[in-house]
């Protein structure tokens, strides 16, 4: 019964390492990728009163006026940011409550 049991634990922690290897490290890996640098600079510059909802400013030169995407997400990041202020873990947080937990 004891050597049955270790098995099953084997097997378990097998299968829990094999998924965190293939896609379980994609969840707590830290850091913004690509185009969410972008976004998340335009929800930092309303947070600090650059731009507004409608007009959401990214920066002089490229995007006076920032309308790639409707302007509720940026709205909401610099919810966020005003509220928790910007640090490591802070996108991981906002991306989990987003998303409905």
């Amino acid at each position: 019964m004891l050597s049955r049991l270790s098995s099953k634990k084997t097997l378990l922690l097998f299968v829990f390492s094999f998924y965190y290897l293939l896609i379980g490290y994609k969840l707590l890996r830290l850091g913004l990728h690509g185009d969410g640098v972008e976004y998340a600079c335009v929800a930092r510059n309303l947070a600090d009163g650059l731009g507004t909802f409608w007009k959401p400013y990214l920066e002089d030169y490229r995007h006076p006026v920032f309308h790639e995407h409707p302007p509720l997400v940026y709205w909401i990041q610099s919810l966020f940011f005003r509220i928790f202020g910007d640090g490591a873990y802070f996108e991981a947080v906002r991306n989990y409550i987003c998303s409905g937990g």
